[in-house]
């Protein structure tokens, strides 16, 4: 019971997190410091919602993504201005 309950919450809280990613453009990782339930209940969190969005267990991991992310929107911004 508190489980799904508590899935629920993680889900509408990913939810309104993507909408205000997408609202200003930025975007959004989610950094999971626990054990492996913590992670695996995250993730399934996530797996259900239309946008995917990134989880990962190490800040070394989720600096590489912001990097790949800034670095994809730049070359998205000059392909555009071509």
């Amino acid at each position: 019971m508190y489980g799904s309950m508590a899935s629920n919450i993680i889900k509408k809280h990913f939810k309104f997190v993507t909408e205000i990613s997408k609202k200003y453009k930025k975007p959004f990782v989610c950094i999971c410091f626990g054990s492996k339930w913590t992670f695996d209940f995250l993730k399934k969190a996530t797996s259900n919602l239309e946008v995917k969005i990134p989880l990962m267990t190490r800040i070394k991991y989720a600096i590489k993504a912001f990097k790949f992310m800034y670095e994809y929107r730049k070359s998205l911004l000059v392909r555009s201005s071509e």
